[in-house]
């Protein structure tokens, strides 16, 4: 149980690795009102502090609600502040199929899941924003492009 616990552990590590990330528990409007306008603000100020570098954020949520994904996908396909902002909404079940994905790849394949492994499925997850107009269809493609990079690795 405890080496299941230290790959979780080390999984979350890589993850770290990445830029910017919020978890919140927040599943009501609350979580609108409370994260949506400040991960912009936070992520803007972190893309200030970091110009020379590809910035994310990954926003974890128990659920997202629709109002809080509105206003991400406004940043993502208009802007914030001017420029354009790469923030991906993810839940907590989504987030951990990821992790339960890096755990299997290494368990059976002996692949060890790094930093420009995830960069690839966000990079993919973004990407596909473009082929939208709306958030919910978006959203609603995430477990595809999980499995396809699952199967990629």
């Amino acid at each position: 149980m405890r080496e299941k616990y230290m790959k979780i552990i080390q999984t979350i590590l890589i993850i770290k690795s990445l830029k910017e990330r919020v978890i919140t528990l927040l599943k009501s409007r609350d979580q609108w009102f409370n994260e949506g306008q400040p991960v912009m603000r936070h992520l803007r100020d972190f893309e200030s502090k970091e110009q020379n570098k590809e910035n994310y954020c990954l926003f974890i949520a128990p659920i997202i609600h629709r109002d809080t994904l509105n206003t991400f996908w406004f940043s993502i396909k208009m802007g914030y502040e001017g420029k354009i902002q790469k923030i991906i909404p993810l839940s907590i079940e989504q987030y951990t199929k990821i992790l339960n994905i890096a755990i299997e790849k290494k368990n059976q394949n002996s692949i060890r899941i790094n930093n420009k492994h995830i960069k690839n499925l966000i990079d993919l997850i973004y990407e596909d924003s473009k082929n939208y107009m709306d958030c919910t269809q978006w959203v609603g493609n995430f477990d595809n492009i999980i499995e396809a990079w699952s199967n990629g690795l």
